[in-house]
């Protein structure tokens, strides 16, 4: 028995320093074997996952959906084994993630926060496919009323090229005027008061709406967008401004087909810039989670990379966060 354990063992050791080298298939095939052994519940549930792992790996590899339903049938195994064993759910997210299955996602999300509460990943992701489903039924609803299966007013990118990535940073910077101008409030750069993490929030909330209105065009990338987001956003912008650069500011214009920073602003918000109402849901659960945690420097973001893994991960928007201290202090 002593010795069929320490075969057991050293075969698990073999596949996980396989698998950490990114031999996936080498790794299955080892992990495999460990299940020839009678050994305890957990320990064959881990193996499992492990072999969940590399079929999760060889997808991202290949995208051959086979390897994807391994994955979840392994999960699936896993959890039989050990009912309470929280990354098993959590690989079973992950699929269902990559799947655009929210529904599911949730479900497994759902246990996850059962069996870990303080999880803050756990719990953004939660978050995160919730304002993803609860926007979707809005548009759909919008969508509905309007008679129209999508929103006429999304491609303001259209004809722009690699300029969108100047006008939508213009398009927040307008805001953050109008916020000022029309409504006395002092927001992002317009707050002396401000340390360069509340202006990175601020900017944050504006970016994790354009990605779950789902108003981002295919060829989107968030490096050059935040490359150029340095250069302009510690920098007022008025309608004045805007006229100058773009010929024209009238928010009417979109209704007739053209191009409104104004108006898209109201599309990525939920409401007028001469709104004097409350915030729209969508950015109240956001903001409203963002105070919730506490986000006070950019040391934090060690803790939080995962509040960017849709948003073109944490490290870019570390630099972001850099430039407005060096431009500011």
């Amino acid at each position: 028995m002593e010795n069929q354990r320490k075969n057991f063992q050293e075969l698990k050791e073999d596949g996980i320093e396989l698998f950490t080298q990114g031999n996936f298939k080498e790794a299955n095939e080892t992990f495999f074997k460990c299940l020839e052994f009678k050994e305890s519940p957990k320990d064959i549930a881990a193996i499992h996952l492990n072999i969940s792992g590399c079929f999760y790996n060889l997808y991202s590899r290949n995208f051959q959906l086979e390897n994807l339903k391994k994955s979840e049938t392994h999960a699936d195994e896993s959890i039989k084994l050990n009912p309470s064993y929280l990354k098993a759910f959590w690989r079973k997210f992950k699929i269902f993630e990559i799947s655009n299955k929210k529904e599911k996602c949730l479900e497994n999300l759902n246990i996850c926060r059962k069996l870990d509460s303080k999880n803050t990943e756990i719990n953004f992701n939660y978050c995160w496919i919730n304002w993803s489903i609860e926007e979707e039924k809005r548009q759909n609803k919008e969508a509905k009323e309007i008679n129209s299966i999508s929103n006429p007013y999304v491609s303001w990118y259209e004809g722009l090229g690699h300029k969108k990535y100047e006008w939508i940073v213009d398009c927040y910077r307008l805001r953050k005027d109008d916020d000022y101008v029309l409504k006395g409030k002092l927001k992002g750069i317009y707050n002396p008061d401000n340390s360069e993490i509340e202006i990175l929030k601020d900017f944050y909330v504006f970016c994790c709406l354009l990605k779950l209105r789902n108003m981002l065009p295919k060829d989107w990338y968030w490096k050059e967008f935040l490359t150029i987001t340095k250069r302009l956003i510690c920098f007022a912008f008025e309608k004045s401004d805007a006229s100058e650069k773009y010929g024209t500011e009238n928010i009417f214009v979109a209704s007739l087909g053209g191009r409104s920073l104004r108006f898209t602003s109201s599309i990525i918000y939920g409401y007028s810039h001469c709104d004097q109402g409350s915030k729209d849901d969508l950015e109240k659960l956001i903001v409203n989670y963002l105070y919730k945690e506490k986000l006070t420097n950019l040391k934090d973001f060690d803790k939080y990379k995962f509040l960017f893994k849709d948003l073109g991960g944490d490290m870019i928007w570390v630099d972001l966060g850099n430039s407005l201290k060096i431009k500011r202090y």
